[in-house]
């Protein structure tokens, strides 16, 4: 007696031939188990009953038609609760209900550029939890956004196995992350984890859903100034070729929560070209140096704070440049694992930089000896292709005697320069200021800021000489 399923692996076959033995007139029921594997719909194909014994036999077949409708007759339940037979051609296998616990420890929200940790906890209520899989997927078709950790390296993994036994009423935890693109800031990320499991009797699963948002981790506030500290405008012209500039970074976090700075830098843009003084293939726009910032160790960002840091740019090009990128990098403070820096990038605004009539630089020694001259020297660079007229005027300083001309008029040829020089006898130890220079371009009006910055020298005792206190 063997009977037929859609899925051949639930096919019965009964061959005891004691049992199959049929008085006339006396109807016979067999029953058959087994265990159903999956949640699914099982269906009677047919039934085929052989007599006697090969090649002398008969074949008897009976297909069984789907039955989507019942029971057929109101009686059926009836005659079912009696314990006598109802014909009903399908089974439905539901899944057993999974006695397992989801939680999910992570803290919201979600930074671009972050691999965000999440940490799936099971609870487990069954019996021994044998082995299993955790499959992870999201809303965005074909973006790989899951990751494990290996040591200092992430590892994209879409499904995570469940290797070590989980005893009953015990708990385990996984851990994974969830990488965000940059342009899927302001946005919510919604991740499904579905967890299929096997104990020792059965096979069952259990999901669970939740949204995460997904922004930038910090606000940031570019502005750009002068070497005397007097704001200027990106555009304003005010930006020359050859001369220093200040760059100011303002971030504040947007996080509920505190955040770790790591380090804070300017990645400059290189352009290829040629500049009004010499020709190079390749270079960055600008030279840079890190002039100030809160702190130059790691730094915990609390929310609603700022943090500073100053940074001094002399351009290397003329025109509209692109300064390049500020870079931002940061991390989750953490006590349980070493924490992954992640890279936040801020593009600094376009600057205009135009080529100034003139450039000026003081020569200034930067330490003397009391009674010995010091050499001071003005360089003045003629850019323009008309004579240029200046003024100079050296105001009185008690601390040093000044050889030279103190006013004095000169003029400087087209694409030229001109060296001032002054001798200067300290009259004083300690740190003390130089003389202010005035220098003035008289066809401009205008006297350059340059010579207007205070600037400073220590000058030291002449040696073995006694000091009175």
């Amino acid at each position: 007696l063997i009977i037929s399923f859609t899925d051949p692996d639930y096919n019965q076959e009964l061959s005891d031939r004691e049992q199959l033995f049929f008085p006339p007139g006396e109807p016979r029921i067999f029953t058959f188990t087994f265990n159903a594997k999956l949640k699914s719909v099982i269906e009677s194909k047919d039934v085929v009953l052989e007599l006697g014994t090969p090649p002398s036999c008969v074949r008897f077949r009976s297909t069984v038609k789907p039955s989507t409708d019942w029971p057929k007759k109101k009686n059926d339940l009836e005659l079912l609760q009696q314990n006598k037979f109802v014909e009903r051609s399908n089974i439905r296998v539901l899944e057993h209900e999974a006695r397992l616990d989801i939680k999910l420890q992570h803290e919201p929200p979600a930074m671009v550029n972050e691999y965000y940790p999440i940490t799936l906890v099971l609870d487990n209520k069954e019996d021994e939890i044998v082995s299993g899989i955790i499959s992870l997927s999201t809303t965005v078709s074909g973006e790989n956004c899951f990751f494990t950790r290996d040591g200092e390296n992430f590892v994209p993994s879409a499904q995570i196995e469940i290797r070590n036994v989980i005893e009953p009423h015990a708990s385990a935890a996984f851990k994974f992350y969830v990488y965000s693109k940059p342009a899927t800031h302001k946005s919510v990320r919604n991740v499904k984890m579905k967890i299929e499991y096997n104990t020792k009797n059965y096979h069952t699963r259990i999901s669970k859903s939740t949204s995460i948002p997904v922004q930038l981790p910090f606000q940031c506030q570019i502005s750009y100034f002068t070497p005397q500290f007097v704001s200027i405008l990106s555009d304003s012209g005010l930006i020359s070729f050859g001369e220093p500039f200040l760059v100011r970074a303002e971030i504040s976090p947007t996080t509920p929560y505190s955040l770790q700075l790591l380090s804070i830098d300017l990645a400059l843009s290189e352009m290829t070209g040629e500049s009004r003084i010499r020709p190079s293939p390749s270079k960055p726009v600008a030279t840079k140096n890190l002039l100030f910032s809160v702190s130059n160790k790691p730094a915990v960002l609390l929310p609603d704070t700022v943090y500073t840091a100053w940074f001094q740019l002399t351009p290397s090009f003329i025109g509209d440049i692109n300064l390049g990128l500020l870079n931002v990098q940061w991390c989750r403070p953490s006590k349980d694992e070493t924490p992954a820096p992640t890279l936040w990038q801020f593009s600094l605004p376009k600057v205009s930089i135009h080529q100034t009539p003139f450039h000026v630089a003081m020569e200034t020694p930067d330490h003397g000896v009391i009674g010995d001259a010091l050499t001071h020297r003005i360089v003045i660079t003629n850019n323009t292709n008309v004579l240029q007229d200046f003024s100079l005027s050296v105001n009185e300083n008690q601390s040093f005697l000044v050889a030279g001309d103190k006013k004095t008029h000169f003029r400087v040829n087209p694409k030229n320069r001109c060296v001032v020089e002054h001798r200067l006898l300290p009259m004083s130890v300690g740190r003390i200021a130089y003389p202010v220079f005035e220098l003035r371009a008289l066809k401009f009006d205008k006297v350059l800021p340059i010579t207007q910055q205070e600037r400073f020298v220590f000058i030291k005792p002449y040696p073995n000489t006694p000091i009175l206190v």
